[in-house]
This record gives structure tokens, sequence and C-alpha cells, in this order.
């Protein structure tokens, strides 16, 4: 009975908002619309589908977003605040200013320390997406002192920020990963000493680096272990381009999710990555990994013509 309430409050706020045809309104429309959005997300059942025209948030006053985020960023409801966080990545993405994509930084790394695992696991896949000049000093120095008990997540966001004074903290983490393998059964992949030595990698150790590429091309050329291609997409150094190159170009297919289909080509799958990790890459990145042959094909001529990568960091 409460879900139904809270349901038939909302749906007439929501009414009563796209009933104001009063053009001089429309910003303050916007505003209680994405507010409807976010309350939404309390309703368990029944739970309204608000929609928000990516363009409306795209135009959208920065300082009114930001002040109605701050509202519910310490919503009592998780749910809430990870709706919220939601949002600012969309936005962060719609309106990509350094200094838009600086604030919403600062605003996940609160929610990567938010004592939710749910919240700061989510926020931790989040901030992987921005870039070293997407963290301000502010932001740096938080991570540094998260690093003081380092996960795995903070490590590689470590890399991504490019932390360089953590480097001597991080080779303190490594470990030969394969003996550790051999004692614990923990896949090398998993441990928290990988996580290390690619965020290593990212920033510039060539022995890491070289290290990295090394034990990911032969995990997946021995065993097909494809999701590793993204570690060599993570690390945005030209020897890693070169790795995923190699494999954009191969006719090898990923494990067939239905005896009637075959599996999805490495190349389109290598295609998704390449996209995040060069800027003047031919295709877009989009959902799905849907890429035609024909597109495929456009991009490994690319490649090859290509004499510098110019990578994203």
């Amino acid at each position: 009975m409460k879900n139904i309430i809270k349901y038939a409050m909302l749906m007439v706020g929501v009414t009563v908002i796209l009933g104001n045809a009063d053009p001089a309104s429309d910003a303050n429309n916007f505003m209680a619309l994405l507010e409807a959005k976010l309350n939404s997300f309390r309703v368990s059942e029944y739970a309204p589908d608000i929609k928000i025209a990516g363009e409306q948030l795209k135009n959208a006053d920065p300082c009114q977003v930001f002040g109605l985020f701050s509202k519910y960023e310490n919503d009592p409801c998780w749910i809430v605040r990870e709706q919220t966080y939601r949002q600012e990545v969309y936005f962060a993405n719609l309106q990509p200013k350094p200094e838009i994509r600086q604030e919403v930084v600062c605003r996940l790394i609160k929610a990567f320390v938010d004592p939710n695992s749910g919240l700061s696991g989510q926020a931790s896949t989040w901030l992987l997406t921005f870039n070293e000049k997407d963290f301000n000093n502010g932001a740096k120095g938080i991570i540094r002192k998260v690093m003081e008990k380092p996960g795995k997540g903070t490590v590689l966001i470590c890399g991504v920020a490019n932390i360089q004074e953590e480097l001597p903290h991080l080779k303190e983490l490594l470990v030969d990963e394969l003996e550790y393998e051999k004692r614990t059964r923990e896949p090398w992949w998993f441990q928290l000493s990988w996580k290390a030595r690619l965020a290593r990698a990212r920033m510039g150790v060539e022995e890491d680096i070289e290290m990295c590429i090394d034990m990911i091309e032969h995990e997946v050329d021995s065993t097909n272990t494809f999701e590793l291609l993204g570690s060599l997409g993570y690390i945005r150094q030209p020897q890693a381009i070169e790795s995923l190159k190699r494999y954009l170009e191969s006719d090898l297919r990923l494990p067939q999710v239905k005896l009637t289909v075959p599996g999805e080509r490495y190349a389109s799958y290598v295609t998704h990555i390449l996209a995040d990790c060069l800027s003047n890459f031919p295709i877009e990145k989009r959902e799905g990994r849907g890429y035609t042959m024909e597109e495929i094909e456009l991009c490994r001529k690319w490649m090859s013509e290509q004499t510098e990568w110019k990578i994203i960091r």
C-alpha cells in the first residue's frame, strides 16, 4: 500500500510539472522532473518510469544540477544515492567540460568510500571510466589517504589518476602472481598484486608494462580468457595498443553463448576497447558491441595506417 501511495504522489507531481506550459518555467520544470526521477527510486514496486531527455540534461545549468544532486547524495536510501551518482556520471558525459568532470570525480570518490558496498563498488567502476586530467589535487589526496589500506579498486583508480608518488607503495604490493596462485588457488588476474602491477604499467613502468602484456597474451592465447583483453585497454600504453591491434586483426571468436549462434569475434570485442583508448579512433563506442564487419575492416585499415597512437590517458 505504501508503494502505491508513493507511486500516486510521484505521478501527480510529474503530471503537474509536465502540464505547466509556461516556456519561462522550462528550467524549473526540468529540475522538478529530475528531482521526481531521483525520488522514484524509493518505490520498489510499480516504480514510475520518468523519462528525461539527454538534451535537457545537456543544456541544464550545472550549478542548479549539482545543487540538486548534493541534496540526494546523503539520502538515507542507498539506491537513491546510487542513482544520483549515476545521473552525475551521465551529466559528465553529456557536458564533458573539465570543471564538470572534475566535480563529478570528486563526488564519486565520496561514493567510493560510502559504507554501502554496492554503492562503493559501482563508484569504483565509474571512476575507472574517467581520465587522469579529471582527478584534481583534492581527489588525488583522498585516493592517497585510502591507499593507506589499499584494495583492488583503489589501486586501479590510483593508476588512472597517475599518482606517481604511490609507485613505491604499489611496488610493495607486488608478488610472484603465478607462485601465489599455486599456493592459494586464486587466479593471478584476481590478485591485489596484479592490480598493482596493472596500475604501475598504466603509469609507465616499463618492466610492468612488458610483464602485464606477456601474461595477458599467454593466458588469452592458451585458455581463451578473453576478458583479460580489457586489462590491455586499461594499461593505455603504446605496447598495449599494439597487442590489441594483433587481436583486432585476428579471426578468432569468443566462446559460443548458443549452439546455433557463432561466438562474437575477438575483433568486435577489441574494437569496443580501442574506441575507449584512442582519441581519433574511427568508430565510436556503443552499447552492446554490435559492430559490423565493414566497421571492423575500417578499424583494421585505420590501425595499419597509424604511425603514432593518440592515447586517452
